[in-house]
């Protein structure tokens, strides 16, 4: 349609209920010809709004990505109360394996029919494992943590991740650190010292246990970066969930613990939850870069705090909360400023 043709009068005196008379002609034409080959027309449609007020809306916190990625982000919050629950009882590599089984069962037939069976001969099959195994020790330390310290904290360590990404993009990704990404490292690091407050004693080794899970999450990211551009988003979290699962099978007999029909519905929810994540995470992906939704990890932080508090009746103390607050602002100041570098590099 011609914009300069647009005529509202028209639009309801036509079979196509056009606004342009002068393409009604072509466009009749266009579906004869599909109907007698059988085949069908698509469109794109263009959408024109005036005399809107300026800052109606939300533009970034009410996007269908936005939407997604809190809805992930709350309910892997949620998923890690159920793993913190389960851990008094079952070994956190047996966690992981259920974990990453039962995501493998649910998305090969997707990634099958989507892609095709060759999807599955993997390109760079060494970075394919270690960035699984990165993976594995990743989650392990994470689910290990919980069984020392409240879930809040633990959660905050991941947030480690783009802070442990930042700093050693130099060495591994051969990117520039620059003035701002190193005072976000330094701050991000200072605020893990605070949380840790390194006295080696008591509960203080949840802490070292959870910064361990950020830092080899922070690995899995790097090996992510690296694998980025060789496959699609669901294809690489197929991947990892099934390369994770064949590693760990060798290991989960010396770590099963036979389940309890008491725990069953906690078991059942776990499933549950963590297939729901892997689904909003791969549909968030599907409409937004992965730098555009990092910002909103902030309300796994706030979930995992609720969630805490309502089943394990547990609260950061103020000089926890100084730590995670440092780390969570020097990861997220990270996340938003490669968003507005990447903005800036495609324009």
């Amino acid at each position: 349609i011609n914009y300069d043709n647009w005529d509202e009068n028209f639009i309801y005196n036509n079979e196509f209920f056009c606004p342009d008379e002068h393409i009604i002609s072509t466009w009749k034409q266009m579906v004869d010809d599909a109907r007698n080959n059988g085949s069908s027309l698509g469109a794109i449609i263009e959408i024109r709004a005036s005399g809107i007020p300026a800052g109606l809306g939300e533009p970034i916190y009410e996007k269908i990505d936005s939407d997604l990625a809190k809805a992930m982000m709350s309910i892997n919050a949620v998923k890690d109360g159920m793993a913190k629950l389960l851990g008094d009882y079952y070994p956190p590599l047996m966690l992981v394996w259920v974990h990453l089984a039962f995501t493998s069962l649910l998305l090969i037939p997707i990634v099958w029919k989507k892609y095709g069976p060759t999807v599955f001969v993997p390109t760079y099959f060494g970075m394919q494992i270690l960035r699984s195994g990165f993976f594995i020790l990743g989650i392990s330390f994470f689910y290990w943590s919980l069984n020392y310290i409240p879930l809040a904290d633990t959660t905050s360590m991941v947030f480690v991740a783009p802070i442990v990404v930042t700093a050693f993009s130099p060495f591994f990704l051969g990117e520039k650190l620059g003035l701002h990404r190193s005072v976000a490292v330094l701050v991000g690091f200072a605020g893990v010292f605070i949380i840790l407050r390194p006295d080696f004693g008591g509960e203080r080794v949840g802490y070292i246990i959870g910064f361990a899970a950020g830092f080899c999450l922070g690995l899995f990211h790097m090996a992510n970066r690296k694998l980025y551009s060789y496959q699609p988003q669901l294809v690489a979290v197929t991947y990892t969930a099934l390369l994770g699962a064949l590693m760990l099978t060798p290991i989960v007999p010396f770590n099963w613990v036979t389940p309890r029909m008491l725990d069953s519905h906690i078991l059942v929810a776990f499933l549950i939850l963590s297939t729901v994540g892997q689904i909003l995470l791969i549909s968030a992906f599907s409409y937004a870069a992965a730098s555009t939704l990092a910002p909103f990890q902030f309300t796994q932080m706030v979930a995992a705090t609720i969630v805490g508090v309502i089943i394990f009746d547990t609260f950061p103390d103020a000089i926890t909360w100084l730590g995670i607050s440092f780390v969570v602002l020097a990861g997220l100041f990270i996340a938003l400023r490669e968003t507005i570098v990447a903005k800036q590099d495609n324009t």
